[in-house]
């Protein structure tokens, strides 16, 4: 998985408001799902990410435990839409998380 971020952020610290920006993360993930009918199908990654972000002037990268949850819609047996929340780093009262969508080609 290859992710960037849409929307940066402003938190607010005891030194003022600090304009955080998602860079870009990538991970690994198992991807077990369930087959509902209808070219539907309801899936859970489980893996590991690492995610760069920019915040105040300055940048890090640090990798933690991700997962989520989705949807993902088949158009043919090659081409799919999918949609669903992913918690990408939740470490130091740091937490980037979110609503996803992607299209997909099976080769």
């Amino acid at each position: 998985m290859l992710a960037g971020g849409v929307q940066d952020d402003n938190v607010e610290t005891p030194f003022g408001s600090v304009n955080v920006d998602l860079k870009h993360t990538y991970g690994a993930f198992l991807k077990p799902k369930m087959d509902l009918g209808q070219n539907f199908e309801l899936f859970a990654r489980l893996g590991w990410a690492k995610t760069k972000i920019d915040a105040g002037g300055g940048s890090d990268s640090e990798s933690d435990f991700a997962y989520g949850v989705g949807l993902q819609y088949s158009f043919s047996p090659k081409a799919y839409v999918t949609g669903g929340y992913m918690n990408l780093y939740d470490k130091d009262g740091v937490q980037v998380d979110g609503w996803n969508i992607g299209v997909g080609y099976k080769f």
